[in-house]
């Protein structure tokens, strides 16, 4: 199924981080709804004032086009609003972490907790992913995906709330973001809904060595 990938706020409680996607989710909706009220307001103000015309072919190719052009910007935005519209109604992964930031060379425990109808989840994978990359315009190359964990796999019924471990390599890249270079740490979620769209969340991680000051 087709999945809708959003990308976590994160919110800082007490000492525990919080990364949740609902009010990613809110705004995205808000804003595909905003946009076709706006086209729908467009639409018929230009079917009201050329629709004879263009039933009598007078007019010419480039509001043709035009006309052309509304229709498909229609489209669009009906597709991304049933898209954002599944990814509402959706059951919504949150992780909560005890810091904010994670030390390589040792052990952490997090929490994944579920909102919503978990009945509706077949199957659900977490893993951890650190990854290295370097921009085009540097000459060098980088590792990619230098480490993969999974962290979970369940099948259904999935519970509301797991306890999560992940031991991370002293030798592991810390996070870091250079002019051309820079070394990131993701979480991802991915939970299989059968006949509607997955669920697909990516959280990102700040990971530092012992020796790092931060």
């Amino acid at each position: 199924m087709s999945r809708s990938t959003e990308t976590s706020c994160k919110n800082n409680v007490g000492e525990e981080t919080i990364f949740d996607r609902s009010s990613a989710l809110t705004r995205t909706l808000v804003v595909c709804l905003g946009l076709s009220l706006l086209w729908a307001v467009v639409s018929g103000a230009v079917v009201y004032f050329f629709y004879d015309d263009w039933l009598a072919g007078d007019l010419g190719g480039l509001a043709s086009a035009g006309f052309g052009a509304l229709v498909l910007l229609g489209a669009l935005l009906v597709g991304m609003t049933l898209e954002s519209l599944q990814a509402f109604v959706n059951p919504r992964p949150r992780i909560v972490l005890p810091s904010p930031r994670l030390e390589l060379g040792s052990e952490h425990s997090m929490q994944l907790r579920w909102t919503g109808r978990t009945e509706r989840l077949r199957r659900v994978r977490v893993e951890v992913r650190g990854r290295e990359a370097y921009s085009h315009a540097s000459p060098k190359s980088g590792r990619g995906v230098f480490f993969q964990e999974i962290l979970l796999q369940e099948e259904q019924p999935v519970r509301r709330e797991r306890d999560l471990h992940l031991v991370l390599p002293e030798d592991a890249l810390p996070s870091f973001e250079e002019k051309d270079h820079h070394c990131g740490w993701w979480i991802t979620i991915h939970g299989e809904i059968p006949g509607w769209a997955d669920v697909h969340a990516q959280f990102p991680l700040t990971v530092g060595s012992k020796a790092s000051t931060w």
